[in-house]
């Protein structure tokens, strides 16, 4: 294990120099603390050398070498595979090309026969002396098979015979295996098919002499949706396809190109973990260049230049473009960047232009370094990629070359692959041309020449479409893969599951844990939070809650049964009073600090009057004491505690586990309930920042469950614990209809919970104003007296409700909230739908509701609506819609659902029956056995010490 920054060993095939991606993600690992070195395969005979990249990450280049025939039992007949000649390669490759246009009888097609047979001809010495060595490497995999019997043992490939069907994947293992082994990082990054036997073979060695290494793959096209022209020798992209499938249990990280390869292979292979879209964004800077690509091709201002930059072939729609030439204006040229250069397709495509009569508006100019590209690219007008749809690899693509047009500013013309012509007719980049139709081709390039899309739209969708966007993703997930091999080192066992490496056998553990559950407020009104610490209590763990009150109280102790509460006050930093804007300079500035993306609040915030300052107040006022506290279980209850638990963890040391409450859908709520911008972001980003390192997370709705797993690639789904109550007798002291003095003949609407305008309660007193006077509304206020209630009483009057018809009651303990909740005769609520937050909740007001016996009128949000609907305990309105509103009130006024129904559905959920469940995660992070609660559940009443 490397001492330090994480060492990440990325290699594939090929040489580096033109990797563009391969290099921006070296560049984001180097800033984001790691140590990247990049593994560069040069051609056979190539040079052996190290320089470093950009003066900083390293680069090592390995030349390919061939496996020797003494590693195969020395089998003289079997001697190293030859590379073809290249020109029998190009010579291959015409053929097939005018094999292609032989279509029918007609004039075209007899030319194109013409050619095929000459090529035929050429080739026929080369095909006839291919027979021999394919005997041999039939005889050398033979022996090569035997000899990984008998010296590795089982090797996942072992029956696909790769000298033989694959020979480039079983040279590239020969040549990397020794020097990835030797290099002993902590992770592996595979950057194509090809390196996938060197990749496991070196993570086997390594992981059999203790070294946990974690295992990244990107998967840059879908392979096994490549188009027929583009896959070449048939079995060898067999091969690649199986080789790719066999090996991807073993990864812990995988990325792709875009979001359907990524769901494609996260489907295809049932990956654990959703593989991530990385699209192939440039890094976004100041465009710099020695030379333009109009330079190069010694064009001057005037001339209209359309330029493709990419790989050459008849699979990519080259013929089209050549053809499409002849339809563009006359004084229009195209400049092809082409690697090589000379390009072995140059001479057939310019054979092409020259009897279309365009030979001499065709350039073939050479490829800059990736640092040039885009100030290379800026001197065309127009850019095209002529490749087909069709496939699935094609239809699916997003090639890098679309976004490095993009910072170009270089209006885009494509054909109508699917993802391609969607991407560009949706962010108005462009125009789309139908696939291998060079007179549609020619009119669309005509068509942008004479009106491009404006340079400043360009440059917005640049700034949203860079690799920066890119970066906090990739180093969240490889910061998550560093952890986990620190943490959780392998020894021998090289499939072993990531997301079981946190857990301890059952009963490893007699004494009782100690877990400490901690939120960014006080404990008081938290029910949730009172529950899980009853339970754990009730299970035998030793429970402390920390409860963070407002700044300037006492600290104190309090109890809840056995568990323990210690009051702490938050220290808040000292921040200078702000005073009204005076001017509409101060007036910008605060809306500015407020609302504006985060790089521009930054840049006109102080860092004391940021919204992260509120973190770093709970990491200051809580990190000390939970190190003190000496826990064995962190329990996060609210995404502001996780810089504290992360801190306290840290010095800590190995042994304590981190376990996360999910309790909302923090990304989704509705824009009503975010509040300031800022604000909300920084909320969003302490939980994206938080979760991947908890050790085991909680949420309270199946959808969000699943919402959870997929968006931050959790290797475990998190457990569900619904907002269900602890279940009690149905009795106490008095009921809602007591608390606000109202007699049996009135009948009593309740509304219990958060009280804000985002909970849509503005219809709900509305209401009132269309139904019989005899209809009243109480809203159990938590806290109470409520700030909202004079602001909600002029709604009331500005619907002319009378406001002896509006009630707003004290809310009371959770044991004797059912009963008093009982005393309405309709629960209602009109959180509406349409956010995620909204659709995906179970509250635990529905619940409550149920336990009181109580029928429920609310809005369609998407989860409690099917709740309702499935077990028939209420009525669903449109959200909104106050005239349906009324009409569900009413239904369930007239014909409510009897009590019976909603008294065996709420025996059916209740706190108690998902104890079992949540004591076992603890039990699986802590090794202890928990015993079995006890029949009743105990009142959830603090009482502060004296």
């Amino acid at each position: 294990m490397t001492v330090g920054k994480p060492r990440v060993v990325i290699f594939r095939h090929a040489p580096i120099d033109f990797d563009s991606r391969a290099k921006r993600l070296a560049g984001t690992l180097l800033r984001g603390g790691f140590e990247p070195i990049v593994i560069s395969v040069e051609p056979a005979g190539g040079r052996s050398e190290e320089f470093l990249l950009d003066g900083a990450i390293r680069v090592i280049r390995v030349p390919l070498t061939f496996r020797p025939q003494e590693d195969l039992g020395r089998l003289d007949a079997a001697a190293p595979v030859q590379k073809e000649p290249e020109h029998v390669g190009a010579l291959r490759r015409r053929r097939a090309a005018y094999r292609s246009r032989i279509t029918g009888p007609n004039a075209g097609s007899a030319k194109a026969a013409l050619h095929v047979a000459k090529l035929s001809a050429q080739l026929l010495p080369h095909d006839l002396g291919d027979t021999p060595g394919r005997i041999a490497r039939g005889a050398r995999s033979l022996v090569q098979k035997a000899w990984y019997l008998r010296g590795k043992g089982e090797d996942p490939f072992l029956d696909l015979d790769l000298p033989n069907n694959l020979p480039i994947a079983d040279h590239t293992d020969y040549t990397l295996r020794d020097l990835l082994i030797s290099l002993r990082p902590d992770i592996l990054h595979a950057h194509h098919p090809n390196v996938i036997p060197a990749a496991w073979h070196a993570m086997d060695e390594l992981r059999r002499g203790g070294h946990p290494v974690r295992i990244s793959y990107d998967v840059r096209e879908n392979f096994s949706g490549l188009p027929e022209k583009e896959i070449g020798d048939v079995t060898g992209h067999r091969t690649m396809v199986e080789m790719q499938r066999r090996f991807m249990p073993f990864t812990d990280y995988v990325t792709s190109v875009n979001e359907p390869i990524a769901d494609l292979i996260t489907a295809d292979y049932q990956l654990p973990r959703p593989a991530i879209a990385l699209r192939n964004y440039p890094m976004l800077g100041p465009s710099e260049g020695r030379r333009t690509v109009r330079e190069e091709a010694g064009l001057d201002d005037g001339v209209p230049l359309i330029v493709y930059s990419g790989v050459m072939s008849r699979a990519r729609g080259m013929d089209t473009l050549i053809d499409a030439m002849a339809h563009v204006p006359s004084d229009a040229h195209l400049a092809i960047v082409t690697m090589p250069m000379p390009h072995p397709m140059m001479p057939e495509l310019t054979e092409q232009a020259e009897a279309l009569g365009v030979a001499d508006r065709i350039h073939f100019v050479p490829p800059v370094d990736q640092s040039e590209l885009i100030h290379y690219l800026s001197g065309a007008d127009v850019a095209v990629h002529p490749m087909p749809g069709g496939s699935p690899n094609h239809d699916q693509a997003m090639p890098n070359k679309l976004f490095e047009y993009l910072h170009a500013e270089l209006t885009f013309v494509t054909s109508d692959a699917k993802l391609l012509a969607d991407f560009v007719t949706t962010n108005g980049m462009g125009r789309v041309f139908r696939s291998n139709d060079p007179v549609d081709l020619g009119r669309q390039l005509t068509a942008a020449l004479a009106d491009p899309v404006p340079a400043e739209h360009l440059r917005g969708l640049a700034e949203r479409y860079s690799w920066q966007n890119n970066e906090e993703s990739i180093l969240t997930d490889f910061r998550r893969l560093a952890h986990l091999a620190i943490e959780d080192p392998r020894t021998g066992d090289a499939q072993l599951i990531p997301q079981d490496a946190p857990f301890r056998a059952p009963g490893s553990r007699t004494d009782a844990p100690h877990v400490v559950l901690f939120r960014h407020a006080p404990i008081d009104l938290d029910t949730r939070a009172k529950k899980i610490a009853t339970t754990l209590s009730r299970g035998g763990y030793r429970v402390t809650v920390v409860s963070v009150e407002q700044p300037g109280t006492e600290p104190g102790e309090a109890s809840m049964g056995d568990v323990r509460i210690l009051r702490v006050p938050l220290k808040r930093t000292v921040r200078p009073a702000k005073a009204a804007p005076r001017n509409l300079r101060e007036r910008v500035i605060g809306k500015l600090q407020r609302d504006a993306p985060a790089r521009v609040r930054n840049l006109v915030t102080p860092p004391s009057e940021r919204p992260d300052v509120v973190i770093a107040e709970h990491t200051d006022t809580l990190a000390d004491l939970l190190v003190e506290l000496k826990p064995d279980v962190l329990h996060v209850h609210h995404p502001y505690v996780f810089d504290a638990a992360l801190a306290a963890e840290r010095r800590l040391g190995d042994g304590v586990r981190l376990v996360y409450d999910a309790r909302e859908n923090w990304a989704g709520l509705p824009g009503v309930e975010q509040g300031v911008r800022a604000q909300h972001e920084m909320l969003v980003k302490a939980e994206a920042d938080g979760i991947v390192h908890a050790d085991a997370v909680l949420t309270v709705a199946e959808p969000l469950a699943d919402e959870l797993k997929q968006r931050f690639r959790l290797p475990r789904r998190p457990l569900v614990a619904l907002h269900y109550p602890a279940e009690y007798p149905l009795e106490g002291e008095r009921t809602v209809r007591d608390a606000v003095g109202v007699g049996d003949d009135v009948k009593l609407l309740v509304y219990s919970g958060v009280l804000s305008r985002a909970r849509n309660l503005d219809l709900l007193i509305r209401g009132l104003a269309e139904l019989p006077d005899d209809v009243h509304l109480v809203l159990v206020a938590v806290p109470f007296p409520h700030p909202q209630e004079a602001e909600l009483r002029k709604v009331a009057e500005a619907a002319d409700v009378a406001q002896e018809r509006l009630h707003f009651a004290p809310p009371v303990e959770q044991h004797e909230l059912a009963y008093y909740l009982s005393g309405a005769d309709v629960a209602v609520s009109a959180i509406p739908k349409g956010s995620p937050n909204h659709d995906l909740a179970l509250p635990n007001k529905l619940f409550e509701y149920l336990h009181a016996r109580l029928p429920l009128v609310h809005a369609d949000a998407a989860a409690m609506r099917a709740f309702t609907r499935k077990h028939g305990t209420g009525t669903v309105f449109r959200s909104g819609d106050l005239q349906d509103y009324l009409r569900a009130v009413r239904q369930n006024l007239a014909s409510p659902v009897p009590a019976d129904l909603l008294a065996e559905k709420a025996a059916e959920r209740t706190w108690q029956g998902l104890e079992d469940g949540l004591l076992a995660v603890y039990d699986r992070l802590t090794g202890y056995e928990h015993r079995a609660p006890e029949a009743g559940f105990p009142p959830m009443v603090v009482v502060d010490a004296d």
